[in-house]
């Protein structure tokens, strides 16, 4: 008999593959791997590795590829989730400089979601997750969400006598 692609996914369930997007929704995730290449074709791609941080499907790891060629009709789309991700296309001279880019940002968390067109899956960055209550991977670069004055602070001093125990009776 021979392979036949669909029956073997069907056999899974509900749940997604190893490398399929998640069923169509919204997710806190990490950016787990990111990087910018040429194919073996010669075109250019960045590709971005998301892990579902929370949720029965903590864990589950998916791969999404924008195009990075000129005449690509969804360049406009590549550049706007790189943007979403903190690349800033301004000053980026190049591949390299790109995959570098992308590989700052491995490690922090993100809100995707995930949708359903016809046979299409697509993962759209929605922006940073800002929640606290996310464990952080070991490295990663976390900004803080408001920038902290620490020159208001005033340290306080205690007045002599305020912390007396002399009336206690034990």
């Amino acid at each position: 008999m021979p392979f036949n692609p669909d029956k073997t996914r069907s056999a899974g369930g509900d749940a997604p593959g190893w490398d399929e997007p998640p069923a169509p929704g919204t997710y806190q995730v990490e950016l787990a791997d990111g990087d910018a290449f040429t194919s073996k074709r010669g075109e250019d791609w960045a590709k971005l590795r998301w892990r579902v941080r929370v949720g029965h499907l903590q864990g589950h790891e998916w791969d999404v590829l924008w195009p990075l060629e000129e005449d690509s009709p969804r360049l406009d789309r590549t550049a706007k989730e790189l943007t979403k991700l903190g690349v800033d296309l301004d000053g980026i001279a190049d591949l390299s400089e790109l995959a570098g880019a992308i590989g700052q940002r491995v490690g922090r968390r993100y809100r995707v979601a995930v949708s359903q067109n016809g046979n299409f899956t697509n993962t759209d960055t929605q922006g940073q997750d800002t929640q606290l209550d996310l464990p952080v991977g070991n490295g990663a670069a976390v900004e803080p969400d408001l920038p902290v004055d620490v020159s208001d602070f005033e340290t306080q001093t205690v007045k002599p006598g305020l912390f007396d125990d002399d009336d206690i009776p034990f």
